[in-house]
């Protein structure tokens, strides 16, 4: 039951308090960037967290960041070019299929997407394409809890599914935090199935 954030809405996606909710630096005691990262912002939206990704990249570091809805691409393309966000790529996208080359991304995050993804199967499997051997991908989405924030709470996927679908896909989790007021958090390594999860 997935649908896409209406973007007549699109203030909501720029508010500062969203920063509460999550921080992609949250991610950042688990995982190792190597450098000169490429970091994947994936259903950017207005392309709030980008000032962030762009500041974790480095200026030796890149930031692509996808969206396959063109006035979401347009909006963060704007934002990027008014923070002069010299490291930060926005690119239109198909859902499922990431516009970038093989194995040419360190780390990528989905920030409250995944509820609306139609396939998320289809994005796993060509994020097992784009990441690098070693890649990371950083998971914030709505819980199913009853919240003040967010969708409805029965537009969320069922947590033991997502983990099946992860699993499914070749990803194994190397940290995870189900237990927010708000979301839940994973941060996904490629790799053999773990079956005691």
């Amino acid at each position: 039951m997935s649908h896409k954030f209406n973007l007549d809405h699109a203030s909501r996606l720029d508010d500062p308090g969203r920063l509460a909710l999550f921080t992609p630096e949250i991610f950042l005691p688990h995982l190792t960037l190597p450098p000169s990262p490429v970091l994947l912002d994936i259903g950017t939206g207005t392309g709030f967290y980008l000032p962030v990704l762009s500041r974790l990249a480095g200026p030796q570091g890149m930031v692509w960041a996808v969206d396959a809805q063109p006035d979401a691409v347009r909006l963060a393309t704007r934002k990027v070019g008014e923070a002069g966000l010299s490291n930060v790529e926005v690119i239109g996208s198909e859902e499922g299929s990431l516009p970038l080359p093989d194995h040419s991304v360190d780390f990528a995050l989905l920030a409250f997407v995944f509820h609306e993804l139609e396939q998320p199967g289809a994005l796993f499997t060509d994020l097992g394409r784009v990441l690098r051997p070693g890649g990371t991908v950083g998971i914030a989405d709505w819980n199913r809890q009853d919240r003040d924030k967010g969708p409805p709470p029965a537009e969320i996927p069922d947590l033991g599914a997502t983990r099946d679908l992860f699993r499914a896909h070749g990803f194994q989790e190397a940290w995870a935090d189900t237990r927010g007021r708000y979301c839940n958090l994973f941060l996904l390594r490629r790799g053999p199935a773990n079956p005691g999860r």
